[in-house]
């Protein structure tokens, strides 16, 4: 037992040793890297002037670059949109020359005079005058003057205020006046507008009906006179009479119709007048009837 353990042991110290050996070559090996390292940046140092930056520090930088490179784009964007409008600009100052020489030869066509504009001068403001004494009881009588002064302006402006508010509340009266009589010129407007189509149309329709109780008079004039024509047919084959009373209801309804007719060119209400009217064509029909019963009768005697 005793025998394996020291071989466990020496094993250990062997594996030991080894690995302080290997720690040993690593340190030297990165000790040699750093010197390198150390003298590259030297090197760069006397070259470029510059140091050499670590990771978190080149990050940095590429941000930077970053945000610079979209500052960069927004500028060249503005300064594109810029000289864009210079060239706009320029063209239009192009044209209005050529504009302007056109207008100066079609004026000097017509014999007039082309008058070059007149620069207005620039109206600077007053400096304020700077007090001519430094003394303060001096000042003081100023300011209370000019106090006094102000409060004198204040009364004569005062009666001034007070006309102009006034006026301006004249003015604002006589303006709502103006403005309610032009809604109620419009509203009288559009409803005389309103009653002159509406009498428009009913003055079509009278004319309508008018015209139809015309040909309406003139039927029932026509069919009269051939009921008188078959009266005076029959008139002396007539032996009891009938014929002349049916003459006599026939010429009560030739007045009737005469007088309709006077109404409806008297204006009278065309409704009724056309009631009237089929009540007297009702009339006649039968009168019709009863003078072809009576012709008939006749016939057969």
């Amino acid at each position: 037992m005793g025998c394996i353990f020291r071989h466990q042991a020496a094993n250990v110290e062997r594996r030991k040793n080894t690995l302080a050996q290997k720690l040993q070559d690593a340190r030297k090996e990165l000790s040699g890297l750093e010197q390198a390292v150390e003298q590259k940046k030297q090197v760069l140092r006397s070259t470029s002037g510059a140091d050499v930056m670590s990771a978190h520090q080149f990050k940095a930088y590429v941000v930077k670059i970053r945000d610079k490179k979209v500052v960069y784009k927004r500028k060249k964007a503005q300064i594109e949109e810029i000289l864009t409008e210079r060239e706009v600009l320029l063209r239009t100052i192009d044209l209005l020359a050529k504009k302007f020489e056109w207008l100066k030869e079609k004026i000097e066509c017509m014999d007039g005079t082309v008058v070059d504009p007149v620069q207005a001068s620039v109206q600077t403001r007053p400096r304020t005058a700077a007090p001519a004494s430094s003394d303060v009881e001096e000042l003081k009588t100023m300011v209370v003057d000019l106090m006094h002064t102000l409060d004198k302006r204040s009364e004569q402006l005062a009666p001034l205020k007070e006309t102009h508010a006034e006026r301006a509340e004249a003015l604002e009266e006589q303006s709502n006046l103006v403005r309610n009589k032009q809604n109620e010129y419009e509203r009288r407007r559009t409803q005389m507008e309103k009653s002159y189509e509406e009498l428009k149309q009913t003055v079509e329709e009278m004319k309508n009906q008018e015209t139809a109780s015309t040909e309406t008079i003139q039927s029932l004039e026509s069919q009269i006179a051939e009921a008188r024509s078959q009266l005076s047919k029959i008139d002396s084959e007539d032996t009891n009479g009938g014929v002349a009373r049916l003459k006599a209801q026939l010429e009560e309804t030739q007045q009737k119709l005469d007088q309709l007719s006077q109404r409806n060119g008297a204006n009278v209400d065309l409704a009724v007048a056309r009631n009237r009217m089929a009540m007297w064509r009702g009339l006649l029909t039968m009168f019709e009837t009863k003078l072809a019963i009576a012709d008939e009768k006749v016939k057969m005697m």
